[in-house]
């Protein structure tokens, strides 16, 4: 998973999670929190990228529960790139929940010359989310004048709520670091932080709790005026925390202040059930489904769910269109049949409504998606981004989870990759927040894939390979996912298979994808290399088989960063787990050795295995050599220092993770083919080909056959040496020892010297 996706949920979380300041006193937080300017300028300090001289932030919850904030940022700017990066700043928020209005933005020159944000360069917009997802995400947009090295942006913005998310829950989150993106589109700067300073204000009747995450210490300043009571934090000094591929849980790297006026689970679960819960209406408005479900009366559970789910794949569409309705509360079903379409709340409900029409106990559940990250569940917030359906375990199985939102995905829809995530169980008898263990699933599908690659020579000796990809997990659903929606599918297989047979010459290649359409059997890769040349069959035949072939196939490992690039630690989640057997098949006039062979390796939490044997005969009756390379990653977390490590391991398995066979005509099969050339050159009687028809028959061990070449040599070339010496071998394994004696002893008469 992208961390930088940890950023737009932080920010959303801002707007998501606060409530209105309808009749709050505008007055009590101070007009401007910006400091005197002498004594900003007076903060700059030499060097590269860029510095947060100041980053204020006020936090005011009125008596009536809801929150007014306004925040004050001071960039220094001290090097080109960040003047780049820096040009235009967006700030993300929800407007069905939240307003915002930008105070003043300007830029103080190297020498103290202001230049003020320009009206025209200022945006508020809203903002899609891709072609099914319609939502009241919007951002403020502007965009500085005169931004350049030495320069200090400085900016102040008020961010009020418009309505309630939550009943009589009051939250916020809050950290010291500005995310800003880079100019290549692909990463986040979190630059170093000289002076941030946080204060919550809450009436004195209102119990905040708060903590502090990344091990920082919960140094709050708390005291009590006027009948407030206030939370002061002031921080000085830290570092920068560079955004990376693969970055932990930013809560875990960084400081984040969290707060909330509740630390039981209860009341925010009542509330969420009262959303979904399922009406007796609901039940009339279904009917007709159920019916055309077509399930008998003895229908089992597994048969009620798979033609539930297969229902909703194929009739309801998932699009979110929930706009002026605050994304909490779901279509009834009679609106999202109609429709033909809904969201995750919609889909949800509907299943429930039918599961529990068809006798079928289910509830739904609230959960976190990795796009969220994964919250703290000490304090009780909306950190729910998804929800879904959930199955308790019976005695039969274990739990199921129900994702009706996946397009075309294997039964029951659920995600591998939510593997750990939060959930909430509306059931009414949970007590709090749990963790997904999708490994208890009833449909628990580990993280693999296999690859399957045989080799053979064909009737005119050219050499054809079928590949069988074969995956499950995770590896089933980004495979599955990528087939269904690459508009260039085709060209992308085919250059994904090059990786397997790169660099082997000119080949014609046919593929099939199987099973990408059915919810009930995984995703299959099917090809068939013919190479256009045929072998010489003088000369070996050389195959290679690499570990790597099987990794880049998976596309899961990557490429990974320079190890003397990485700032941060590095994040991998999820197990996986894949083979590689390669099978070449032995035609009958050739024999095959092995040239090399590897040695399992465990590094950097990696580890291989490999084994070999020959199948003579195989199943088919045919004979082959089989090697199997297998590789575990586990999931971890690394350290700078480990991740070399891990990289080490990478560049390893490139490098020392080679089979070579080497296939090559047999003894019988290179002079059968020698004397059949002398047999046409020479004749049946040629002295040549007798002597070497001779040879052949004594090096199998066919002495009597061996007798009448030898003679017929002997009588065309009485003066040959090397004839009478054949024939007296072949007579003496004969067991005529007499006349062997004498056939050496005209050999050597000869001058004939074995």
């Amino acid at each position: 998973m992208n961390p930088l996706r940890y950023v737009f949920r932080f920010v959303l979380l801002l707007a998501m999670t606060l409530v209105s300041v309808a009749n709050a006193n505008t007055d009590v937080i101070p007009p401007s929190l910006a400091p005197e300017r002498d004594a900003l300028m007076a903060m700059r300090t030499p060097g590269e990228g860029a510095v947060m001289l100041e980053n204020r932030q006020v936090y005011w919850l009125n008596n009536d529960n809801f929150w007014q904030r306004r925040f004050y940022h001071a960039i220094h700017v001290r090097d080109l790139a960040a003047a780049r990066d820096y040009g235009r700043l967006s700030i993300d928020f929800n407007e069905y929940y939240s307003e915002i209005e930008l105070e003043f933005a300007r830029v103080i020159g190297v020498n103290g010359q202001i230049s003020e944000v320009s009206a025209e360069a200022t945006q508020l917009r809203t903002t899609g989310n891709g072609q099914d997802f319609y939502n009241e995400r919007a951002e403020l947009v502007f965009s500085l004048p005169r931004v350049e090295p030495g320069a200090i942006i400085e900016f102040q913005y008020r961010y009020d709520t418009r309505r309630k998310q939550v009943p009589g829950l009051a939250t916020a989150s809050a950290t010291p670091y500005w995310f800003q993106p880079a100019e290549d589109g692909n990463t986040y700067r979190a630059d170093p932080v000289a002076r941030f300073s946080l204060t919550f204000v809450t009436p004195d009747s209102v119990n905040l709790n708060t903590v502090v995450t990344a091990g920082k210490k919960n140094d709050a300043r708390v005291s009590k005026r006027n009948g407030k009571t206030f939370h002061e934090w002031n921080w000085n000094n830290l570092p920068e925390h560079p955004l990376e591929a693969a970055t932990p849980e930013l809560s875990t790297l960084m400081p984040f202040v969290r707060a909330s006026t509740s630390m039981d689970w209860g009341p925010f679960s009542q509330w969420a059930m009262s959303n979904y819960a399922i009406k007796p209406a609901y039940l009339q408005q279904t009917r007709d489904v159920v019916a055309q479900l077509g399930l008998s009366a003895n229908a089992s559970e597994e048969d009620k769910l798979r033609a539930v789910y297969r229902y909703m794949q194929n009739r309801v569409r998932y699009v979110y269109a929930h706009l002026g309705r605050g994304g909490f509360t779901p279509h009834s079903p009679e609106e999202t049949l109609k429709a033909g379409y809904g969201d995750c709340k919609d889909q949800t409900v509907l299943t429930l409504t039918l599961l529990k029409a068809l006798g079928v106990e289910a509830y739904p559940a609230l959960v976190e998606t990795p796009r969220a990250g994964v919250s703290r569940t000490d304090l009780v917030s909306q950190m729910f981004d998804h929800i879904l359906v959930y199955l308790p375990p019976t005695a039969q199985r274990g739990e199921v989870w129900i994702d009706m939102t996946g397009d075309r995905a294997r039964f029951p829809g659920m995600s591998q990759f939510m593997q750990g995530q939060n959930a909430l169980i509306l059931d009414g008898r949970s007590s709090g927040v749990r963790s997904i263990d999708l490994t208890q699933s009833a449909y628990y599908r580990p993280n693999r894939g296999d690859m399957e690659l045989t080799y053979r020579l064909d009737e005119n000796r050219r050499l054809q390979a079928e590949l069988v990809m074969k995956y499950s997990g995770f590896m089933e659903e980004t495979t599955r996912q990528w087939w269904q929606t690459d508009r260039r599918r085709e060209a992308s297989l085919a250059q994904l298979l090059e990786e397997v047979l790169k660099n082997n010459g000119a080949y014609q290649l046919k593929t099939e994808v199987v099973n990408a359409d059915e919810d009930d059997r995984n995703i299959e890769i099917r090809a068939h290399f013919q190479y256009n040349e045929p072998v010489n069959s003088e000369e070996p035949v050389r195959l290679a088989a690499l570990l790597s072939q099987l990794t880049n196939v998976m596309n899961w490992l990557g490429r990974p960063q320079a190890a003397e690039d990485r700032k941060m630690p590095y994040d991998n989640p999820y197990a996986f787990d894949g083979s590689m057997t390669v099978r070449v098949e032995i035609p009958d006039d050739y024999s095959l050795v092995l040239l090399e062979s590897p040695e399992g390796l465990t590094r950097g939490g990696i580890s291989t295995s490999y084994s070999s044997q020959r199948l003579e005969p195989a199943a088919d009756g045919k004979r082959y050599y089989e090697m199997v390379s297998r590789l575990e990653v586990p999931s971890f977390t690394y350290s700078v220092n480990q991740y070399r490590e891990y990289v080490e391991m990478l560049q390893a398995l490139g490098e020392r993770s080679n089979w070579l066979v080497m296939l090559y005509l047999s003894e019988d099969t290179q002079t059968e083919r020698s004397l059949n050339a002398l047999k046409e050159n020479e004749g049946e009687s040629g002295f040549e080909y007798l002597i070497a028809l001779a040879r052949h028959h004594l090096d199998k061990g066919d002495f009597q056959a061996a007798l009448e070449p030898a003679q017929a040599a002997v009588n065309t070339r009485k003066d040959s040496g090397e004839a009478w010496y054949v024939l007296g071998t072949a007579q003496g394994f004969s067991g005529d020892f007499k006349s062997s004696d004498a056939s050496f002893e005209r050999a050597i008469s000869l001058g004939y010297t074995p």
